[in-house]
């Protein structure tokens, strides 16, 4: 469970829950993952942190144990993002088998559509999960100076961003900031443009020099996506 400081608009962390307790100032606001609303006071995290504690103890304690097999050769067990993390070294998955203990049989990896979308069918390096979440977008470029625009985030990982829904075309733009307050209020991230699709009015954007708190962040999100999907699936 990672948490975050905001002090005088400046954002620490992350920290443990026990750091937290110590770290915090009377007058600083805190973000914890589990509360997906807005920051809250040292006292109002206080007087919620235990049962957000237990939430997310309780969600570890039902997290299936996730094997593949390759050509006969069985690995695992793994939390579902350990095996992806083991996925994305391979290259190539096709013909790969998985299994966990509410699946019957061994099962084509091509039945879990999440996991094919979070390796990718050239093998991403990163891990990314389908979103879809409104987000504002600031450009800068020399002709029309600065300028806002809304759009829509289709998908995620801790490399980049895909973007659908683009009224401009940002073909040429070389500052791009992105504010993704879904994953934490006041986030604000600097991106490059790295292919864009004029006639279906999309993009994929690269984040540049991510920092360890932001990327942190990221992937925390990522993994709770990925939990979330597992935890449908074993629910149908």
């Amino acid at each position: 469970m990672k948490c975050y400081i905001c002090r005088f608009d400046e954002i620490l962390g992350p920290y443990t829950e026990e750091e937290t307790q110590y770290a915090a100032n009377d007058s600083d606001l805190i973000w914890m993952t589990g509360i997906e609303k807005d920051w809250l006071t040292k006292q109002e995290w206080l007087s919620r942190k235990n049962s957000i504690l237990a939430k997310e103890t309780a969600k570890i304690k039902k997290t299936t144990e996730w094997f593949y097999a390759k050509k006969g050769k069985r690995f695992g067990p793994f939390k579902k993002i350990d095996m992806i993390q083991s996925l994305l070294k391979l290259k190539s998955i096709d013909e790969i088998k998985i299994w966990n203990k509410d699946l019957e049989n061994w099962t084509d990896i091509f039945e879990f559509k999440d996991i094919v979308f979070a390796v990718g069918h050239e093998n991403r390096k990163n891990p990314r999960v389908p979103i879809n979440e409104t987000i504002t977008m600031t450009i800068d470029d020399e002709q029309n100076g600065t300028q806002v625009y809304m759009c829509k985030a289709v998908s995620l990982s801790s490399a980049g961003i895909g973007l659908s829904h683009l009224t401009l075309d940002v073909t040429n733009v070389k500052k791009i900031d992105l504010s993704l307050n879904f994953l934490l209020p006041d986030l604000r991230l600097r991106c490059r443009l790295i292919i864009t699709n004029k006639k279906e009015k999309t993009a994929s954007l690269s984040f540049s020099h991510l920092q360890q708190e932001a990327r942190t962040v990221v992937m925390d999100y990522i993994n709770k996506k990925l939990e979330d999907s597992d935890t449908y699936q074993q629910a149908a």
